[in-house]
């Protein structure tokens, strides 16, 4: 971290310490050190203090390692999944009423990753898949890693032992990923459901609970009949209106 600033041309103390919760800041991050990669090895190849003990070793013999760039091109593959769904909540219109679809179809999407896709076809409730299972999961061959990780995997001709840990760390982030969301995402919340009454295009098939819900939720001063007469009346609006 010493020479980071020295590298990059980075004013003193203009370093913030966000990556490790900021995933929008760790893919940036991530792909400049990817690309600096050469010029990194390069550079603590050639410091006059690589053979002492002390950081521009420890930094030297973790750019020297191949996991450190599988790990690299790995991360520049999944993490645009998790930005782009962050993303999706930064515009400046309301998405409420997009998250319970949105957070469904990435849980999903990290699912047929590393599950086989009729396992995850077939489950009920996704949540209560065992994904843990191995004999659910895909094999090596077909665990998703991103095409770029993978050609790096050969064009680095790693030992057996690099690889096999290389795989296993990629089903171990997949798995944390998919045990968290659960605990993380609102999945339970009964309100939800109810949401899509935002959604203009969904106006068709607005159902008059969601609405008494919502009204009884956030609004329990209402006339249920008033809400009703209301309802009605959108139901009548031409679908161009």
């Amino acid at each position: 971290m010493l020479y980071f600033p020295i590298l990059f041309q980075v004013e003193e103390e203009k370093i913030l310490k966000h990556c490790p919760t900021r995933w929008l800041s760790l893919e940036k991050v991530g792909n400049r050190t990817l690309l600096q990669l050469p010029a990194l090895k390069s550079y603590f190849a050639s410091h006059e203090d690589v053979e002492k003990h002390g950081k521009v070793k420890s930094i030297h013999e973790r750019l020297q390692d191949p996991m450190t760039e599988l790990v690299l091109r790995f991360m520049k593959y999944i993490l645009p999944i998790i930005n782009n769904f962050n993303t999706v909540f930064q515009a400046d219109e309301t998405k409420i009423g997009c998250l319970l679809p949105e957070m469904d179809r990435l849980l999903r999407k990290f699912l047929i990753k590393f599950v086989q896709m009729r396992h995850v076809k077939a489950a009920d409730e996704l949540r209560n898949l065992n994904f843990h299972n191995k004999d659910l999961q895909h094999g090596n061959d077909m665990i998703a890693i991103g095409l770029d990780t993978r050609e790096n995997l050969q064009d680095l001709d790693v030992d057996p032992g690099t690889e096999k840990k290389s795989f296993q760390g990629v089903r171990g982030f997949y798995e944390a990923v998919v045990d968290k969301m659960p605990r993380k995402f609102p999945f339970d919340d009964p309100t939800l459901p109810h949401l899509s009454v935002l959604d203009p295009s969904k106006t068709e098939t607005l159902t008059y609970s969601s609405i008494v819900h919502l009204a009884a939720t956030f609004c329990p001063t209402l006339e249920a009949e008033d809400i009703k007469e209301e309802w009605e009346d959108l139901q009548l609006l031409p679908a161009n209106a």
